[in-house]
């Protein structure tokens, strides 16, 4: 366990009478009067008399001064938003210390550093943004940096969750899960590439992967030169006549899919009897790239517009090893697929599972051929593959597109890279050290959904930056981070985990929780509501991906099973697992929600909800409870 720069938030805090005493875990403890009952009614809010009037009167507003807040005395010291007003004081502080950069950070790494190792945790789409100066350090940018019609696939694994169970007790199972994971991620991505498709989110063991229509009608880039946005192709090739329209890009994408299936269906891991499937799903329209944050420049893209939706609901119907389309991609197919009808669609709108593609005509394939070289289709398989593989993928019904010209992206970019990438990785990058770290480590996972924004509109966008920073303090004062801010059917998705490297706490459940508290708070400024499920324990923390793309993620059960109860959760609610509920027991007031059942979990869960109101235990107690229940997730291994 080791501290952060900023420290811990939760320990020093100090207050007059009724206010916050000591220690993180204990500062929690000491916040209000002693005035629990039993040791069991401490833990769970009962629906007796005695225990009503435990719940204070809602104090003031968060936002309210210090000193209106210290008028309310007992009251307000058992609401978690005194201590959540105290902590974020503390960050705020660090903020205002804060000083723009005191040196580039090409002058601190020297002139050999390789700016594609950081490159490669950036989509081409960003980088793009980058390269053209659409992202830069100003205070006067645009939310949204991209727009631009696309085939978009959502391509999801299974088998990884038994995996890492499986791995979970067996020597060096953090490093054989992560070679595997990148063995399999690997394959995928140098699929993708090859068939012209730009990997621009991990989700998990999942990915979202685009494919641009080119422009019709270029646009003339600042210097008042026509040049096509997406026109790095032609430069590449020399051919000013090559261009994907919206059935070249979902024929490609289509023909990715199927290459998947067939390449790594039923993909043997070595681990007992443990295979990897894949199953896909495929959306078409226009696309929105964001950029949100900013709280101590850390910043989060966003891919937004109507195929997010579509591939939320095609990849769910998607069978182990099928890819199912949604009506935009069969309609832009026109024809040049074979497709069936998924009886159990959606309400008026049919989706339909690929069964394969026809060949392109002859004025197509033409277009689609130009620039194609045996060299770079051998680099789908290898070198060492027969010849007559690869002219098998020569009679392919649609042909890989020419490849794509690299970025110029300059070493001095190096500072708008970096608000992308974790803090722990881009340090191990700048000191040289290996970033496929693997491990598995026990941390709280935060998985909150907004419902009923759409950031694909300019107000949508504001709400949501707007919405990113909320959450970033909320996370930042509890020294957490923000993962991921993800959208799809069900709405805005953010993913916010508190255990991640270098920062860990005996208590990041409650940090967990009390951060989670904040967001709902937050969300009444935005006239919006959010359900929030919440988690703790090991998963698989690590770097995805191979020299093309990569990304940090998290890998495991209780990554899944916060989603499954964030989608469980209604509006201003917070669902919390029988881990986080025991290790946080203490120190918050939870009532007992009847178990649930939850896709993935043979037997129901048990689910509990936090009051929001602080409760005080015997320091000891506190300490035994949070000892056993990280000894048992660690497996008796600190």
């Amino acid at each position: 366990m080791r501290e952060s720069r900023l420290g811990n938030i939760l320990h020093n805090v100090v207050s007059g009478a009724g206010g916050l005493v000591h220690a993180g875990w204990h500062g929690v403890q000491h916040a209000i009067n002693a005035n629990s009952g039993s040791d069991e009614e401490g833990f769970i809010r009962k629906a007796g008399p005695a225990r009503l009037n435990l719940t204070p009167e809602r104090p003031p507003p968060i936002e309210e001064a210090p000193e209106t807040l210290a008028n309310h005395g007992d009251a307000v010291s058992q609401d978690w938003r005194w201590l959540a007003l105290r902590c974020e004081q503390r960050l705020n502080a660090v903020l205002q210390q804060r000083t723009t950069k005191s040196a580039k950070l090409t002058d601190t790494l020297g002139p050999s550093f390789d700016i594609r190792q950081f490159a490669c945790f950036m989509p081409r789409t960003v980088l793009e943004a980058i390269a053209d100066r659409r992202i830069r350090h100003s205070d006067d940018f645009d939310i949204q940096i991209e727009q631009f019609t696309a085939a978009v696939v959502f391509c999801d694994a299974s088998g990884f969750t038994a995996l890492t169970e499986a791995l979970d007790t067996k020597p060096n199972g953090a490093e054989r899960l992560g070679n595997i994971i990148n063995q399999f991620f690997d394959k995928i991505i140098k699929i993708v590439h090859y068939w012209g498709g730009d990997v621009i989110k991990f989700s998990g063991d999942a990915m979202t992967i685009v494919w641009p229509v080119d422009d019709e009608s270029p646009q003339p880039d600042a210097d008042g030169s026509e040049k096509d946005g997406k026109a790095a192709r032609e430069e590449e090739t020399g051919d000013d006549f090559y261009r994907i329209d919206s059935q070249v890009a979902c024929q490609l994408a289509v023909q990715c899919c199927l290459t998947l299936h067939q390449t790594l269906h039923g993909y043997v891991t070595g681990c007992d009897d443990k295979v990897l499937t894949l199953h896909i799903g495929v959306g078409f329209g226009q696309v929105h790239i964001l950029q949100v944050g900013g709280i101590m420049d850390r910043w989060e893209y966003v891919v937004a517009g109507a195929p997010l939706e579509e591939i939320s609901v095609a990849e769910p119907l998607a069978g182990s090893g099928e890819t199912v389309v949604s009506p935009s991609v069969a309609s832009a197919l026109a024809g040049a697929a074979d497709l069936e009808e998924v009886p159990n669609s959606p309400p008026g709108r049919i989706f339909y599972k690929v069964k394969g593609l026809h060949a392109a005509g002859p004025e197509k394939a033409k277009s689609i051929a130009v620039g194609i070289s045996r060299s770079s289709t051998r680099a789908l398989w290898g070198s060492e593959k027969p010849r007559e593989q690869i002219e098998e993928v020569e009679t392919l019904p649609v042909q890989p597109p020419p490849p794509l010209a690299p970025i110029d992206v300059e070493s001095d970019d190096i500072d708008l890279l970096r608000r992308y990438i974790p803090p722990s990785v881009f340090r191990r990058l700048t000191t040289g050290c290996n970033v496929f770290l693997n491990e598995l480590r026990v941390v709280s996972v935060v998985f909150i959904c907004v419902r009923g924004l759409d950031v694909s509109t300019r107000t949508g966008s504001l709400i949501a930056h707007k919405l990113m920073k909320m959450t970033q303090k909320a996370a930042y004062t509890m020294e957490g981070s923000v993962n991921k801010f993800l959208v799809d059917d069900k709405g805005v998705l953010l993913l916010v985990m508190f255990g991640l490297p270098p920062v860990y706490h005996l208590d990041d459940p409650i940090r967990a929780i009390m951060a989670a508290l904040r967001v709902i708070d937050g969300m009444k400024v935005f006239g919006l509501d959010a359900g929030i499920g919440i988690t703790s324990g090991r998963v698989w923390c690590g770097t995805v991906g191979n020299e093309i793309r990569k990304e940090y993620t998290a890998l495991g059960d209780y990554v899944n099973l916060a989603a499954r109860l964030m989608a469980k959760a209604g509006p201003r609610e917070i669902f919390v697992d029988v881990n986080t509920f025991q290790a946080a027991r203490h120190a918050l007031e939870f009532k007992q929600l009847p178990s649930m059942h939850v896709k993935g979990k043979e037997h129901p869960v048990q689910v509990f909800m936090p009051t929001g109101v602080m409760i005080n235990q015997k320091k000891d107690a506190v300490e035994d409870v949070s000892r056993k229940w990280k000894l048992k997730s660690h497996g008796s291994v600190l």
